[in-house]
């Protein structure tokens, strides 16, 4: 297995863990950016294409998503908490 390999396994299981334990990771740290990070075009760019161009997308509908109950009773996904499209016929 390529070292490029190895890591995007290493991270694929580590989001996976944080998946299935509602967890994150969390910086030892406030971080800071410049405001070129947010303005400068030809960074805008190079996002756009390693994250839109280069890389898979893992993409689906609200109401894929399983669901889990909320303090209003209000079905959400169990992803982002967001009200789903189930929601609208109960």
């Amino acid at each position: 297995m390529t070292d490029r390999s190895s890591e995007l396994l290493a991270l694929t299981r580590r989001a996976l863990a944080h998946y299935r334990n509602r967890t994150t990771d969390q910086a030892d740290d406030i971080m800071s950016m410049a405001v070129s990070a947010y303005t400068d075009p030809e960074r805008y760019e190079r996002e756009v294409d390693r994250v839109f161009r280069q890389l898979p997308l893992a993409m689906a509908l609200s109401l894929e998503f399983p669901i889990w109950p909320s303090i209003s009773s209000t079905p959400r996904c169990c992803w982002c908490g967001a009200k789903t499209a189930r929601s609208a016929l109960s």
